[in-house]
């Protein structure tokens, strides 16, 4: 953990650099800390999100490629591996038949993801 932004923690991560998350209701005492998120907190876009620059709430932007794409009945499973190398897995729910705006494998993408979609872990 880098610091504390009001009710915001500044993690920095090997795999995604740096991150900001929502601290917990018990405030973290350790300055060691995972972040976890669920895959289907986690988004894909062509061009990413657009921000709101007077918003309090940040927004996490990593960039990568798909290198797996899984359909799973009701669920599209994608792995993007990012550019530090870390894969990251995102679940989207399938709600057309064909889906003209899937992601396809090789295809450039940012993933994007709230602070208040993730989940800090103490060592």
């Amino acid at each position: 953990m880098e610091s504390r932004e009001g009710h915001r923690l500044v993690v920095s991560t090997r795999e995604a650099g740096t991150v900001v998350v929502t601290e917990p209701r018990d405030p973290v005492s350790n300055a060691v800390v995972s972040v976890a998120i669920r895959p289907e907190k986690v988004k894909l876009s062509r061009r990413g999100p657009v921000s709101d620059a007077t918003s309090t709430h940040s927004i996490n932007r990593l960039e990568g490629v798909v290198t797996d794409v899984s359909y799973l009945g009701g669920l599209t499973t994608y792995k993007v591996k990012l550019d530090s190398g870390a894969v990251v897995r995102s679940s989207m729910a399938n709600t057309t038949r064909v889906d003209i705006d899937a992601y396809s494998m090789s295809q450039r993408v940012v993933v994007w993801f709230t602070p208040d979609d993730c989940v800090v872990l103490e060592q």
